[in-house]
């Protein structure tokens, strides 16, 4: 069950990505003026190549979510049956979060 939020949890940031990357101007980060929002923008982490913005912030939790998530995996039915539901619960989320609520003003 833990997995399962893990992965909702992992494709509302992937939606955060994906809407910051591909419809900034058309979603609610439009209002933003902070450079924490912006993609091109950001302070770079010492001694790093990483931009500490959204973008690098939600890939980096989405990647976290996501091996944690494997690593705690507990079978809820079958591994048959239960990768067909994480798959349905990605793409609803997803599609929920980037289409209706991150998407158009």
């Amino acid at each position: 069950m833990i997995t399962l939020i893990l992965i909702i949890f992992a494709a509302i940031l992937s939606a955060v990505q994906d809407s910051l990357a591909f419809q900034k101007d058309k979603s609610i980060f439009s209002r933003s003026v902070t450079p924490f929002w912006s993609i091109e923008n950001g302070m770079l982490v010492r001694f790093t190549h990483f931009r500490l913005n959204a973008w690098h912030v939600c890939k980096a939790l989405m990647i976290i979510a996501l091996v944690v998530g494997g690593i705690m995996y507990k079978t809820m039915i079958t591994m048959q049956a239960d990768i067909p539901i994480y798959i349905a619960a990605w793409v609803s989320v997803y599609n929920l979060f980037f289409d209706r609520l991150l998407g158009q003003r």
